[in-house]
């Protein structure tokens, strides 16, 4: 044991705990600081569980956490595979990225829109790419490896993501 006389380190802790240095408030919103820009709220929830933290005021943090749990997600995977040229184009690569967020604890719902999403803004992106293409002078679709899907305006494959 630590202490000189029993009961000494309890009453330090008390004194601590009165003056608040100490306090599962303040113990929740350093987790939640240091934690939320790489973690999902259940993951960020079951660290808090396991400090043995008041279920209530556990899940009253947890409230205001999901509520930007979307914005985070897109900014953890932005860090993550946003760079890659041919991020999420073969449906291996969008699991892989699922897989990567369901690990963080981002939720099942908040994963599937940030796919979705990604996925829409990739098919807006080739049909820009495709109507600037038509627009080129001298661009002869049939001369074009994927000149047929250009020249309709879709595109499939690789350069529709999936």
């Amino acid at each position: 044991s630590y202490e000189e006389e029993p009961g000494q380190l309890a009453a330090v802790l008390d004194e601590l705990e009165a003056k608040d240095f100490i306090s599962p408030t303040r113990v929740i919103e350093s987790v939640i600081n240091r934690r939320q820009a790489k973690l999902g709220a259940s993951r960020i929830k079951g660290e808090l569980q396991r400090k043995g933290l008041d279920a209530g005021i556990v899940a009253a943090a947890m409230d205001g956490l999901k509520a930007t749990e979307l914005e985070r997600a897109r900014e953890v995977w932005r860090r993550k595979f946003d760079s890659k040229t041919d991020a999420g184009t073969t449906p291996a690569d969008r699991a892989k990225q699922m897989r990567f967020l369901a690990a963080r604890g981002f939720g099942a719902t908040r994963i599937f829109v940030l796919q979705s999403n990604h996925r829409s803004k990739e098919r807006k992106n080739v049909s820009r790419y495709c109507n600037t293409l038509q627009q080129v002078p001298n661009f002869h679709p049939q001369r074009h490896p994927r000149g047929h899907e250009l020249q309709a305006g879709r595109a499939t494959g690789f350069f529709a993501g999936g």
